[in-house]
């Protein structure tokens, strides 16, 4: 794995240096350690083992950045480094929102004892950092920073509390106390005692175009043609293919660039609603490629389970992270060196279900006040004895969400919602956690962007929650783990900038149809049996497959058996869900919690905690 670490030291005798950088070469075999002392009482240390980064050294500044393709609009990348360079030196703001890659960077002043550091837009590269008395780390690898430290990082028990309500620990937390991760788009500035926090690109969703919808749909072909191309020139590059539209875009842009025939990827499973294969053939034919298949079965899960759980740097609970994983290690097999994926695409182009469940609730705010609050809401909501009787328990469920503002709707059927903190979680647990961090936190996303619409609004917070969080965290940890550098092509800096130039109405036309702009535009370039599919993806049949899998069993309720003794989630509640999954038809539902806790355990019992 390729890894880097930023380690600026105040006081020589706080950390042993020369301790650091032993510690560095063995988490990073065949890496490169910088280790200066700049003065009397300062010292940094930079190590990294990651391909072709930039590292620039001068008398006063010091710059690392994780790829050496970053470029700052029409400058190459030789003037872009010479004037983020000047900038460190000089103190001046770093122009961040104009660089079109993903990137990890980190900028350090000699002279001020300043350190900045940032991550891309979406969050692609992941920044870690813990700022402790006079030392100062950050790295793109938790356990980097683990090692590093001279005494054993605490559990963070609001970063668990996040986990089991989102199943994923969303940026700026993370698993440990005092250690944090950048959120896309930001950069931060250290200087002594202080430091300087700033969200240096929210998109201008001004829905104003200048030109006519065919010319939209031309551009956004001509875009996604280039966004592929920037990575097509590799002889041993391939694509997933799930036949969803994404993928089979991006794929069938990656098999017309190239003059061979190119591969793509695909999983199956054996389980009715999950295996897409018969798209993932389509759109191969369509584009003439050479499809690989691989079919995923519940012992294929269960024999990866301990090594994808605990390759992530924190729990993380997306189950499809394992297909994803097995689809890279079998392109790896075959001589695959990068893959691009189609990642992103629906959380710009509004190709999720719930964008058009939420625009159903909009109509209710058309209703005049008087009849909408002292009619309908109090007959159906208030006073109905009939309210739990259908049609009217609808009416009163419609109304109650139609009445709960922006974004806290979105979380109703969340399932620590649903059951209740105090049904879940010890009572020990709980002291000392505010439980009401996680809405908190999409509400600041959800209202960051200025004049925007409902819908963009949503997508704006899904590139954090969705994307940054989770799908781009399971894909590239996946690919990372399986040897594979993966690259999304629909999170061109170019392709994202123009969708916000979308009119809302034409990116969801009526409020209801998904992807209706997308649609459109790649009409004659996909398979009409692409085009009108249903949404999907390489989604787990993990519920089913823990009721008929006794491997898969064994690991699952054995981790559940010893989180029993953690004392976070109620042993009676952990019972509750086993009994449930198991005789009950909604087998998907709790297999999901099952599995989101016992990852958990899996992870926290790999790391001795």
């Amino acid at each position: 794995m390729k890894r880097f670490l930023f380690w600026h030291n105040m006081n020589e005798s706080e950390i042993d240096s020369n301790s650091i950088q032993n510690v560095l070469l063995k988490h990073m075999p065949e890496g490169n350690v910088i280790n200066e002392k700049i003065n009397e009482n300062t010292g940094i240390i930079a190590a990294y083992n990651t391909n072709k980064p930039i590292l620039k050294y001068s008398n006063n500044g010091f710059l690392f950045c994780s790829t050496d393709n970053i470029k700052i609009d029409s400058l190459n990348t030789a003037n872009t480094i010479e004037l983020v360079s000047k900038s460190i030196e000089q103190g001046n703001e770093i122009p961040f929102d104009k660089f079109h890659q993903s990137f990890s960077f980190i900028g350090y002043n000699k002279i001020t004892h300043t350190v900045s550091i940032a991550t891309d837009k979406f969050g692609i590269e992941k920044m870690y950092y813990m700022k402790t008395g006079n030392s100062f780390l950050a790295s793109n690898s938790l356990e980097a920073i683990q090692a590093c430290h001279p005494e054993p990082l605490v559990l963070n028990n609001q970063a668990i509390y996040h986990y089991i309500d989102s199943h994923v620990i969303p940026s700026p937390y993370t698993i440990y106390e005092n250690v944090f991760k950048l959120e896309p788009s930001q950069s931060i500035t250290f200087a002594q005692d202080k430091h300087q926090e700033k969200i240096y690109w929210i998109p201008d969703f001004s829905e104003s175009p200048s030109k006519s919808i065919q010319e939209l749909e031309e551009t956004a072909q001509e875009l996604m043609d280039n966004a592929v191309a920037e990575v097509s020139n590799n002889a041993n590059a391939a694509t997933f293919l799930s036949g969803g539209l994404d993928s089979s875009t991006i794929t069938g842009y990656f098999a017309k660039n190239n003059t061979r025939k190119v591969a793509s990827y695909t999983m199956g499973f054996d389980e009715a609603g999950y295996d897409e294969t018969e798209f993932a053939e389509i759109a191969s034919r369509h584009f003439k490629t050479d499809l690989r298949h691989y079919n995923v079965t519940p012992d294929d899960v269960a024999n990866a389970f301990t090594k994808v759980i605990t390759g992530y740097d924190e729990p993380f609970g997306n189950s499809s992270s394992i297909p994803s994983y097995l689809c890279a290690k079998f392109a790896a097999s075959e001589g695959i060196s990068d893959m691009l994926a189609g990642d992103g695409g629906d959380e710009i182009f509004a190709g999720n279900e719930r964008y058009a469940k939420q625009h159903v609730f909009e109509h209710y705010k058309k209703i005049p006040p008087f009849i909408a609050e002292k009619l309908l809401k109090n007959i159906f909501v208030n006073s109905l004895p009939y309210n739990k009787v259908q049609p009217f328990a609808k009416i009163k469920s419609y109304i109650e969400q139609a009445i709960t503002p922006m974004p806290d709707r979105m979380e109703r059927y969340n399932f620590i919602n649903h059951f209740g903190n105090n049904k879940i979680f010890t009572e020990n647990f709980l002291n000392g956690l505010d439980c009401d961090i996680p809405i908190s936190e999409k509400r600041k996303t959800y209202n960051r962007p200025k004049d925007a619409s409902m819908l963009n609004r949503m997508l704006y917070m899904d590139w954090k929650f969705t994307l940054a969080d989770n799908d781009l965290v399971k894909v590239t940890t996946a690919c990372d783990l399986a040897g594979i550098q993966v690259h999304y092509p629909m999170l061109n800096d170019e392709f994202v900038r123009f969708s916000t130039q979308i009119p809302s109405g034409l990116k969801m036309k009526n409020g209801t149809e998904l992807r209706s702009f997308y649609k459109n535009a790649f009409d004659d370039f996909l398979p009409s049996e692409i085009i009108h599919k249903s949404k999907h993806g390489f989604g787990l049949p993990f519920g089913e497959w823990l009721k008929k899998s006794p491997q898969l069993q064994q690991k699952m309720y054995d981790n559940l058996e010893s989180l029993k003794k953690r004392n976070i989630v109620q042993p009676k509640f952990i019972d509750n869900i086993i009994e449930i999954h198991r005789t009950d038809a909604a087998a998907s539902y709790f297999g999901t919690m099952v599995w989101i806790l016992a990852v958990l355990e899996e992870w926290l019992s790999s790391r001795s905690l």
